[in-house]
């Protein structure tokens, strides 16, 4: 999946995209904020590092996340 024009600054067109965009996320917060639209359930795979998203694939191909998103962590916080 590619964005696109979404956060370059070259011509009209892509800083319209960009503008758009940001205009739309105070709105977002507010669908968040009132439990209107919820982030998705998931599941941390494997430890700390690249490798890792061997693992994250692991489960995934396996459909073992129960309908989660896999979140591989590459680095510490």
């Amino acid at each position: 999946m590619a964005l696109g024009a979404l956060g370059k600054s070259g011509d009209a067109h892509q800083q319209k995209v960009t503008s758009d965009v940001a205009a739309f996320i105070p709105e977002l917060e507010k669908f968040l904020a009132s439990g209107q639209l919820k982030p998705m359930d998931y599941q941390v795979v494997g430890d700390v590092g690249f490798k890792e998203v061997l693992k994250g694939l692991d489960v995934f191909n396996g459909k073992k996340a129960g309908g989660k998103k896999i979140v591989v962590r590459l680095a510490e916080e």
